[in-house]
C-alpha cells in the first residue's frame, strides 16, 4: 500500500508579513502562511500547485483575469497591514 504523496503549494501572491512571494510549501502551512491563508480569500486563490506556476505569473499580469483580481485583492488585504 503506498501512501499518498503531501501537496506541494507555491504561493503567487504579492509578499505579505511573513509570507514571501514564490513561497513553496508540501503539506501543511506553517502558521505565519496560514494566517494570510485563513483571513483572505485572494490570498488563498493564489496558493496553486508547482506545475501552474508559470501560466499563473502570465495571468496575474493581465489585466481582467481571474488571478489579476484576486492579486490585486491581495495588495489591499497587505495594504490594511495584515
Amino acid at each position: 500500500m503506498s501512501k499518498k504523496k503531501p501537496a506541494t503549494l507555491i504561493y503567487c501572491g504579492p509578499t505579505l508579513n511573513g509570507l514571501p512571494q514564490y513561497s513553496t510549501y508540501i503539506g501543511e502551512l506553517p502558521t505565519n502562511a496560514k494566517k494570510h491563508y485563513d483571513k483572505s480569500q485572494a490570498v488563498q486563490e493564489l496558493f496553486i500547485k508547482v506545475d501552474e506556476l508559470a501560466s499563473t505569473k502570465q495571468k496575474v499580469k493581465k489585466v481582467g483575469t481571474r488571478e489579476n483580481l484576486f492579486y490585486k485583492k491581495a495588495l489591499d488585504y497587505a495594504a490594511k497591514g495584515e
